[in-house]
């Protein structure tokens, strides 16, 4: 299992050094449809990359903006990705653009919609697509849970899963569920990726500004997570509060440690006893 982060601009004199520190690399799409610098390419040949969506809506009842579809086309030309993600939310429309993420009621309506635009976004990218589950402070009404809904759209167009663990924790804890249950509803072979960022406690309740570092529910759940299933990636995320690269080198040597525990607790086998 590879561990990595997401590219930002405080760690890009770190990445162009091609530290083994990292395994993986995931790149924010937006960030690179106008540009293409050099040094990006030489990185892309060096680390497995993960391509990752922000604007897509795949949670929109409209048909995919062919002009998107072509930038990520030829983004996925370009770096070569593993897998093209994106978050199971709305954003936009031809009418009304949000400019954030938002939740979508969990129907078999959305589940057919949503799956049409993935396959049609594989098709372009000749990728699989990994979708992403969101926080929201709103729960709208559904014919079925968050777990089931991403299994079926999973089956439905052969995507897969990157799960936020932070997310996850997150909603539990302002939703007040159980998410070690959650995971038990969800088709974990689906899931190849993992997203990682501490959460911030306010007023409101838990959030996710991706600011923090790491903490010990997370772990918790991760550990539970790997001792069930092997996905092939883990991203530790920061979009603020950026952490000195000696500090995030310290948190991936944390997940690592985790990942091995948790892998060698499924590996290992019951003694038989003798009788």
């Amino acid at each position: 299992m590879k561990v990595g982060i997401g590219l930002r601009t405080p760690y890009a004199a770190w990445i162009r050094q091609l530290p083994a520190e990292i395994d993986v690399l995931e790149i924010t799409a937006e960030h690179f449809f106008e540009q293409r610098p050099r040094w990006l390419t030489r990185v892309a040949r060096h680390y497995p990359i993960l391509l990752h969506g922000l604007s897509l809506s795949l949670g929109s009842m409209q048909p995919l903006d062919p002009e998107k579809l072509e930038r990520w086309r030829l983004m996925c030309d370009w770096l070569q990705p593993q897998y093209v993600t994106e978050h199971a939310s709305f954003v936009e429309s031809e009418t009304i653009g949000l400019g954030h993420l938002s939740p979508i009621p969990w129907s078999q309506a959305f589940v057919r919609s949503m799956s049409q635009k993935i396959d049609q976004w594989q098709s372009c990218c000749q990728r699989q697509v990994l979708l992403e589950n969101i926080t929201s402070h709103l729960v709208l009404p559904g014919e079925m849970g968050e777990p089931e809904f991403l299994n079926e759209v999973c089956q439905k167009s052969g995507c897969g899963v990157l799960l936020d663990i932070t997310n996850l924790y997150v909603n539990s804890q302002n939703h007040q569920f159980d998410p070690y249950r959650w995971l038990d509803r969800l088709a974990l072979e689906n899931v190849k990726q993992i997203h990682l960022v501490g959460f911030h406690q306010t007023q409101q309740g838990l959030e996710d500004f991706h600011n923090s570092s790491i903490q010990p529910p997370l772990y918790a759940l991760l550990e539970y997570l790997l001792e069930r299933v092997r996905p092939e990636y883990v991203i530790v995320e920061r979009d603020s509060d950026i952490p000195s690269v000696s500090d995030m080198i310290g948190e991936l040597m944390t997940v690592r440690s985790v990942v091995s525990s948790a892998l060698n607790k499924r590996k290992r086998v019951p003694e038989v006893c003798a009788e």
